[in-house]
């Protein structure tokens, strides 16, 4: 019996470790059509991207009609002052995903004229990861 419960424990523990270590994809908005002109900053996509917890390797998605639209991954200097004349990479195809590869912030804006100075952006912030401490025994420590 006790080798029984201690099989479970361990899958438990596996499983736990698994699911909450794997990349994860995000559809931006949480919602198909979400890149687009908030009708107010309660629509922001700033403030979805502030409620959500991103990890290196979560991947951005994001859905739009690709004859309107597009998605700039910019610096954030071009964030803020919605320029669209040097992005970091230009994603056009509708269906557009990015992987989070590193900590730190993501600014993406839209590439259609006049979006992003509407309102049509998103920032996200990407956790570092968590350093694993190490155990001292306090034996150590006399």
């Amino acid at each position: 019996m006790a080798l029984h419960r201690a099989l479970l424990s361990s899958m438990l523990l596996i499983y736990l470790f698994v699911s909450f270590t794997e990349a994860r994809e995000f559809l931006v908005g949480s919602k198909t059509n979400a890149w687009k002109i908030p009708s107010s900053e309660a629509e922001s996509l700033n403030k979805w991207a502030e409620a959500s917890r991103f990890q290196i390797g979560d991947s951005l998605v994001w859905n739009y009609d690709p004859s309107k639209d597009s998605v700039l991954q910019v610096s954030e200097k071009d964030f803020e002052s919605c320029s669209t004349s040097s992005p970091i990479a230009v994603y056009k195809d509708g269906s557009t995903k990015v992987k989070l590869d590193r900590s730190g912030p993501f600014y993406f804006i839209s590439g259609a004229e006049g979006h992003c100075e509407k309102g049509q952006k998103l920032v996200t912030v990407v956790l570092s990861v968590r350093r694993q401490f190490s155990y001292v025994s306090p034996h150590l420590h006399r």
